[in-house]
């Protein structure tokens, strides 16, 4: 599966490039720019929370385009051009907020209990998947046929995408630690590995898991 979604990546690197100057670099450099907002303003009791929901927003909100590059391929379609995959992105920006603003806030008042919380976060990471859906009962029916087949191995995703991301992200603070840079430096420099990072977590997820959804639902 990850030489699968590698050899869509590099077979679309060129939009994928353009998507993350265009897309990803800017939409993270925002949510950065939140992030530290949030740590001067907010209270420090709920700068944590709210940080967490910026990087989850984040991360969700840029899915939708990938979803289509990797779709195309799947299907063997003609190769959508950048405009379109903006456009993806247009379309899906409302459902994701409205989606990972409910599923955060579940997950946040069941943490507690562990278990609503953890559901929660794989909810968060598989519903961008099924955006495409009609109604939200058929969003949650084909979530449901997906945790049902995949269970336990969505965990182990969720770790590795969460590794890998930490591993990145520390490797460039370290970097940069030993030189004198400035805020920004370090938001671009995070940005850009989101660029590079996230269109092949997205690629991987939507190979894995968007035909188990279609597989089992009826």
């Amino acid at each position: 599966m990850f030489k699968d979604s590698l050899g869509i990546y590099n077979r679309n690197l060129l939009r994928i490039i353009l998507l993350g100057l265009v897309l990803v670099v800017p939409v993270s450099i925002f949510c950065f720019q939140a992030i530290f907002y949030v740590f001067q303003e907010v209270d420090t009791q709920y700068a944590n929370i709210y940080a967490a929901l910026i990087t989850l927003i984040n991360f969700t909100l840029l899915y939708p385009p990938f979803i289509r590059i990797a779709l195309s391929e799947v299907n063997d379609e003609e190769s959508t051009t950048l405009w379109e995959l903006i456009k993806e992105f247009v379309n899906g920006f409302g459902i994701i907020i409205l989606f990972t603003l409910a599923l955060f806030t579940i997950a946040v008042w069941g943490i507690v209990l562990i278990v609503p919380s953890i559901i929660c976060v794989i909810l968060l990471i598989l519903f961008p998947l099924f955006i495409d859906q009609k109604k939200v009962s058929h969003i949650f029916k084909k979530i449901g046929n997906v945790l049902i087949k995949e269970n336990f191995f969505i965990l182990i995703d969720l770790l590795i995408i969460l590794s890998i991301n930490l591993l990145a992200w520390s490797g460039i603070t370290f970097l940069l630690s030993s030189f004198d840079n400035n805020f920004y430096v370090y938001v671009i420099s995070r940005s850009l590995i989101n660029a590079a990072l996230f269109p092949l977590i997205y690629i991987y997820l939507t190979l894995k898991y968007k035909n188990g959804g279609e597989e089992l639902y009826v």
